[in-house]
């Protein structure tokens, strides 16, 4: 039996859709976990992604599932310190936390660079 870490490292190595959203990966993950573990009844798994240029903010997926079958998704994303000239010169710690609902597809998984976006035009 491989270590956790290394069932962890080798998957994301390998992991075949560079294109595939934080969310799903983090999913998939927890499903390769559990099958490589028939001795767990249930994993929990938060990745957090650090900002890059392109989406400057803090990003959490964290998942939860069961051989039972519940699967629990939740997505964070956070910018702190932000200037924004509201009220005069302020500063927000923006942080959004919401949970998809059960049974999500692939294609309604929301991109999350357009609700920081709209988030931060509206202030």
């Amino acid at each position: 039996m491989l270590l956790f870490y290394q069932i962890i490292d080798n998957f994301l190595v390998n992991y075949p859709n560079e294109t595939d959203f934080w969310e799903i990966l983090n999913k998939n993950l927890t499903q390769k976990v559990l099958d490589e573990n028939p001795a767990l009844t249930d994993v929990g798994i938060q990745l957090e992604v650090l900002p890059t240029n392109r989406l400057p903010y803090d990003r959490t997926s964290t998942v939860f599932r069961s051989r039972g079958g519940k699967l629990q998704e939740d997505w964070n994303f956070s910018l702190n310190d932000y200037i924004i000239n509201h009220q005069g010169l302020n500063q927000l710690n923006l942080d959004v936390n919401y949970q998809y609902k059960p049974g999500i597809t692939t294609e309604e998984y929301p991109d999350t660079c357009c609700y920081f976006t709209r988030a931060l035009i509206t202030f």
